[in-house]
C-alpha cells in the first residue's frame, strides 16, 4: 500500500508537467485522485485476508474495514487461538503513513491463561495508521502481526440528488462475494460519497441472443443502491454472437463494435428494463477511445 501510495505521488507529478489541455489535466488528476481515495477506503478488504505475518496470533479492530470517525474510539483485539501466553508480553506500536512510530506499549494478559488481549487505541487524527503487534520472547522477538487504519472526518448528510461526489468504483467487476460489495459500498458511503460508477459484460450475460442472464450484476447492483449509492452503469464490451470481428480471439471479438446495432438496442432495453430500480443512469462503453476497450471506430461507436 506505501508503495501504491508513492506510485499515485509520482503520476500526480507525471500529470503536472505533461503538457496537456487543462481540462483533460483536470479529469485525469480526478481519476487518480478518486482511485487512491478508494484505495484508502477498502483497507479492511485487503487487511482481512492479509494482515497477519504468523498463525499463533491475529488482531480485530472494532469498525468494519478498519474504518473510523475521528471520534470513533478505536479498540483492538489480539487473539491467540492456538495456545495462552502465560506471563509473555506483547507490544503493540502504532505508526503513521510516513512510518513514524506514534506510539509505543506493552501489553500483558490479565489474567495469565487469557488468549487475547484488550489494546485501548482510542480516537485518531484523520489519516492512514499501520498497526503492528509482536509477541516478546526471551532472546527472540517472534514474527509480528499487522494491520491496517483509516481514520476520516464525518461528511455531512446530503441527499442523493443533491451529492456532487462520485467514485469509480466499478464494484461489480472488481469484486466476487457479495459481502466484499456490501463492504465496499458502506465504506464509500461513509466517506460521504454519493454516487458509484460500475461495470457490466455483454459478453458474460448473454452468451447466445436467446440468453440473458444478469444474476451477478443484479444482485451487486442491488447492494450498491441498498447502501444508499446512486448508480451509474457501465458496459465495456460486445456479446461474442454479436460481434463485427467474425476472426480473432475471444477478447478482440468482444472488443469490437457489433455487426448489427439492433443486436445493441434490443441488450440495452432488456437490461434497462431488468435493472430499472436499482441503476439511475446508463454510459455505453468504458473508454471507448482507448483499444484495450474498444478496437473499432468512431463512426461504429456513433452507431451504437
Amino acid at each position: 500500500m506505501h508503495l501504491l501510495c508513492f506510485r499515485l505521488a509520482a503520476v500526480f507529478r507525471l500529470l503536472s508537467c505533461l503538457k496537456l489541455p487543462h481540462r483533460k489535466r483536470y479529469y485525469l488528476s480526478c481519476i487518480f485522485g478518486l482511485s487512491a481515495l478508494f484505495c484508502l477506503l477498502l483497507t479492511g478488504l485487503v487487511s482481512a485476508n492479509d494482515t497477519n505475518t504468523t498463525p499463533t496470533y491475529f488482531i480485530r479492530l472494532n469498525a468494519p474495514g478498519n474504518t473510523f470517525f475521528v471520534d470513533q474510539a478505536i479498540h483492538a483485539e489480539i487473539f491467540f487461538p492456538g495456545s495462552h501466553l502465560g506471563r509473555q508480553q506483547i507490544v503493540s506500536i502504532l505508526k503513521d503513513a510516513h512510518n513514524r512510530a506514534l506510539r509505543y506499549k506493552t501489553l500483558l494478559p490479565e489474567p495469565a491463561h487469557s488468549r487475547y488481549i484488550v489494546d485501548e487505541i482510542g480516537c485518531l487524527p484523520p489519516g492512514y495508521y499501520t498497526y503492528i503487534v509482536k509477541q516478546e520472547e526471551t532472546g527472540k522477538p517472534g514474527q509480528p502481526a499487522f494491520t491496517k487504519i483509516a481514520v476520516i472526518r464525518r461528511a455531512p448528510e446530503l441527499p442523493p440528488d443533491n451529492n456532487p461526489y462520485g467514485i469509480d468504483a466499478f464494484l461489480s467487476w472488481r469484486l466476487k462475494h457479495s459481502e466484499d460489495v456490501q463492504l465496499a459500498a458502506s465504506l464509500i458511503r461513509k466517506a460521504g460519497v454519493g454516487w458509484v460508477r460500475d461495470r457490466m459484460s455483454w459478453a458474460q450475460m448473454q452468451a447466445a441472443p436467446d440468453t440473458l442472464d444478469v444474476r451477478h450484476y443484479r444482485a451487486f447492483d442491488a447492494l450498491q443502491h441498498n447502501a444508499g449509492l446512486r448508480i451509474l452503469q457501465v458496459f465495456h464490451d460486445c456479446a461474442i454472437w454479436a460481434s463485427s470481428a467474425v476472426t480473432g480471439n475471444e477478447e478482440s471479438r468482444m472488443h469490437s463494435a457489433p455487426a448489427n446495432t439492433m443486436h445493441a438496442y434490443n441488450f440495452f432495453k432488456r437490461v434497462a428494463r431488468e435493472f430499472a430500480e436499482v441503476c439511475d443512469y446508463w454510459e455505453v462503453w468504458n473508454e471507448m477511445d482507448v483499444p484495450v476497450f474498444f478496437l473499432g471506430t468512431a463512426d461504429e461507436y456513433a452507431a451504437i
